[in-house]
């Protein structure tokens, strides 16, 4: 039988399973039953989804009589009010609109004490007569301590060795749909292994990849790859891809460019030869201007994956943020040979294309296509893409609030508007400059 944890910590909180308290800074803090139950589950599944139907059994069970909408969104109301987390900034608890909720917060599972007895009483009458310092040689030796992650995560069950390797096969080159399916094989791993490190990052990664495809609003995608990402690293501080998706989560979610360049250096040096690291490094230096170096993080991508169009891809981007618009294409043009449908790689090519052309006919037509029909939502989206066009059409004034739009509404495609090829036109103007500012990379 697998003892499960007991107490788990996110702090400046505490969850005591085994005495139903939560506690802050060590002080008990008052929580109504059916809010302990819903923080219970969401916190041991922390980083992963939970259904409202999964809450909803959880914590009514069978019965039938009650408003469930009503019940558990009073109920998660309750849980924000108890952790002081309002959604709109929220520290812990993330909703997913219509599916449920995830638990953001960086966890640690506690074992409880009785298995660190039960160990203890198994071998001691083999250390009865043991000096001390030989006892604590061989705890630290052996691994003795409370934390359970470190073992769950050498031990992962077959079920979830299965479920992991369906969701990491071709992640890079999945496409949206298939990326849903893949959260799911991942989420699956991490319930049949709640300490299954491995998992958590090809998790992180998915929802990367989901947010940068707009499958799932950006935002909420990065949010949930950081959290994922970072339970990885609680768990294996030494595992090179979770640095690196991490890295990535806090660019686009945060703008935190020194911790992400910390993050991927230790990346680096953890896993030299895993093309998710030297990915992610190269979109940051190709984001930083450091194109030079950009380049051999893309084409180490490459050649590492030679077979891959999300490699291919990255490597025709990269050229293209430095202004080699031949590479750009060759690269661009390569990835699609080596998967026709693989969307991205068509988008890079007409990116590039794009670029060349200097007919304003061109553009004015590109501006249509992008603000006809669109919501204020896809607008935001495509900020950037629109500022650009604007640029390209000699509108600074135009380009430029639509640069500070996108710098409100926390925009991803930022993260390049300092390498941008057609905003370099803007490069002199001083609201541009406060944008980059804003972003970190002023």
């Amino acid at each position: 039988m697998v003892d499960r944890p007991d107490r788990f910590v996110f702090p400046p909180f505490e969850l005591d399973i085994r005495n139903c308290q939560l506690r802050r800074d060590g002080v008990v803090v008052k929580v109504p039953p059916q809010p302990f139950t819903a923080l219970t589950l969401l916190v041991q599944r922390a980083g992963t989804l939970v259904t409202r139907e999964e809450l909803r059994a959880e914590i009514w069970g069978d019965d039938r009589h009650v408003d469930f909408d009503g019940g558990l969104n009073f109920c998660i109301a309750q849980l924000r009010d108890v952790l002081s987390d309002p959604a709109a900034r929220s520290n812990y608890i993330v909703a997913v609109p219509r599916r449920g909720y995830r638990f953001v917060a960086d966890v640690r599972a506690v074992v409880p004490e009785r298995v660190v007895n039960r160990w203890w009483s198994r071998r001691s009458t083999r250390v009865a007569a043991a000096p001390m310092a030989m006892i604590a040689a061989a705890a630290v030796v052996l691994g003795l301590r409370t934390d359970r992650s470190r073992a769950a995560a050498d031990l992962p069950s077959l079920a979830a060795m299965q479920r992991y390797e369906r969701g990491a096969s071709g992640l890079a080159d999945a496409s949206p749909r298939e990326l849903q399916d893949r959260v799911t094989f991942f989420e699956d791993a991490i319930r049949e292994a709640p300490g299954y490190a491995e998992a958590y990052s090809g998790l992180a990664a998915a929802h990367l990849i989901l947010g940068n495809y707009r499958a799932v609003p950006p935002q909420e995608a990065y949010a949930s790859a950081k959290a994922a990402a970072a339970r990885a690293l609680a768990i294996r501080p030494g595992l090179g891809d979770a640095h690196a998706v991490y890295a990535a989560a806090i660019m686009y979610f945060d703008w935190e460019w020194t911790g992400a360049r910390e993050h991927l250096e230790r990346a680096v040096a953890l896993a030299p030869s895993s093309p998710t690291t030297h990915y992610w490094f190269a979109r940051y230096l190709s984001a930083m201007g450091k194109h030079d170096l950009a380049l051999q993080h893309a084409r180490k991508t490459v050649a590492l994956t030679p077979t891959s169009p999300s490699a291919r891809t990255l490597l025709g981007m990269t050229a293209f943020y430095a202004g080699r618009f031949d590479e750009a294409i060759a690269e661009c043009e390569a990835a699609g040979a080596l998967m026709r449908e693989f969307e991205p790689a068509h988008m890079c090519r007409r990116a590039v294309l794009a670029e060349r052309e200097s007919e304003p006919e061109f553009w004015r037509a590109r501006l249509t296509r992008l603000m006809d029909s669109a919501s204020e939502e896809d607008c935001m989206l495509n900020a950037v893409a629109i500022a650009s066009a604007e640029a390209h059409m000699g509108n600074s004034a135009a380009a430029l609030e639509w640069l500070e739009r996108a710098a409100n509404y926390r925009s991803d495609t930022l993260v390049f508007a300092a390498v941008h090829p057609a905003l370099q036109r803007l490069r002199n103007e001083q609201r541009y400059t406060r944008v980059l500012r804003r972003i970190g990379l002023g």
